[in-house]
């Protein structure tokens, strides 16, 4: 009986690292198209400041600021909670 707890626990967590490992490559592709995405709305807000729409263009960069910052923690974070539902269980 605990035997078979042990091997279905073991084989709950490989499951779970295979999953995570799939999708390895998309969010490595994520988190590397996140760079030029950022790089070209800060520009377009720039050009948008340059225009005289200043609060459209500060808010244009400031948001892709925290989303381009977001998006190389989300990993990060999303490994953390991995680990915590792998303690709790």
């Amino acid at each position: 009986m605990i035997n078979n707890l042990f091997y279905a626990l073991f084989l709950a967590t490989s499951i779970s690292d295979k999953i995570i490992n799939a999708f390895k490559p998309i969010i490595d592709l994520m988190k590397g198209l996140s760079y030029p995405t950022c790089f070209i709305m800060m520009g377009a807000g720039i050009l948008l400041i340059i225009s005289g729409n200043k609060h459209k263009g500060t808010d244009m960069i400031k948001w892709a600021g925290i989303g381009y910052l977001l998006m190389q923690l989300l990993p990060s974070c999303m490994t953390l909670l991995s680990e915590i539902g792998n303690s709790i269980i």
